[in-house]
């Protein structure tokens, strides 16, 4: 890989050859075996596709895309996964109350953007266009986009004259749409929300409030499993991916900034990610009632993402990403 001069060297050796081999038999090993616990019946008898954390069928197909296996998936296993999402959720975005069906559980019956896009997401990366599958949601993109540029899953923020989209529900919806786009499946009126979107992303700098300052100083460290988690290495790949897709250039300001800040913290070894996850409560069914437990997720993750040779191959592999990207733009010049 002939890298960017200006490439800070940290990253550089992230994305060497030699980090790139350490992993992979344990990536096979541990994606396969998810992948055969997505079988047919656990689809249609799982109590909820989503919940609990982080066992439910939704989070097993979640890891098995950030172990970069999904196209190993059988389609039809993705095509039933998509059905029963079908069948179980409300096919629009409720924005107030009375919006909501009698017996509508908000928490299980209602897809909100960070779970729209990962699963459009993880659809494209089997070449499958969700909205052929889940036609009600072939306007949400456009239709539920805020005037700044993004989009948030809390549905009071539509309500407000003045409505601030969340950078998290943004970046999962770009990467959507950036799915859709390297299809050649997205169309010209999509091209033209994940151009609002880049902006929308550059004007805060990938983790920056209005007045410069960081919005969350933890999100200089990446997390994984990344879920619905965000950090500085997903935001400028998300960044550098929607633009290549789209045929945009890269914006070099926050680019050479976020370069720079993750330089900082991976050249520091052993570095360490956060681990969300851990702290996450959860739905869960208890004598046939679902119930919130605010420590149930923690007890519910699988063994394996602490390895840390599989830790690492997951961060290196979005770092080779990121840099093949910024090669291919002949970034530097």
């Amino acid at each position: 890989m002939n890298l960017p001069d200006r490439i800070p060297t940290a990253l550089a050796e992230l994305a060497s050859p030699a980090s790139e081999a350490s992993a992979d038999p344990l990536q096979e090993r541990y994606g396969r075996f998810l992948i055969e616990t997505l079988d047919p019946l656990t689809i249609d008898s799982a109590p909820d596709l989503y919940w609990p954390k982080w066992t439910a069928p939704w989070w097993t197909l979640s890891l098995i895309s950030e172990l970069g296996m999904t196209p190993q998936i059988p389609p039809g296993i993705l095509l039933q996964f998509t059905s029963r999402v079908d069948r179980s959720v409300l096919h629009t975005f409720p924005i107030q109350e009375s919006e909501l069906p009698p017996g509508c559980d908000p928490y299980r019956h209602i897809l909100c953007f960070c779970a729209l896009g990962t699963l459009c997401r993880i659809l494209a990366e089997a070449s499958i266009d969700m909205r052929e599958h889940l036609s009600w949601t072939a306007d949400w993109f456009e239709r539920y986009q805020l005037p700044d540029g993004g989009w948030n899953c809390d549905e009071a923020v539509y309500l407000k004259a003045h409505a601030h989209s969340s950078i998290l529900s943004t970046v999962v919806m770009m990467e959507a749409l950036t799915g859709l786009i390297r299809l050649r499946i997205g169309s010209a009126s999509e091209r033209g929300v994940l151009e609002r979107a880049i902006r929308y992303l550059v004007k805060h700098r990938i983790i920056r409030r209005s007045d410069g300052s960081l919005i969350d100083p933890n999100w200089l460290r990446p997390a994984w499993p990344s879920f619905y988690f965000y950090d500085l290495l997903r935001g400028i790949s998300a960044l550098a991916d929607a633009c290549d897709a789209i045929g945009m250039r890269i914006p070099r300001d926050p680019t050479i900034e976020s370069l720079d800040l993750l330089n900082t913290f991976f050249k520091h070894r052993p570095w360490s990610i956060r681990r969300d996850a851990e702290n996450a409560g959860s739905l869960v069914i208890e004598t046939g009632s679902w119930s919130w437990n605010q420590s149930a997720a923690a007890f519910r993750i699988p063994d394996f993402v602490k390895v840390s040779e599989v830790v690492t191959d997951a961060v290196n592999r979005r770092i080779r990403r990121l840099l093949e990207i910024l090669e291919r733009q002949d970034w530097h010049r």
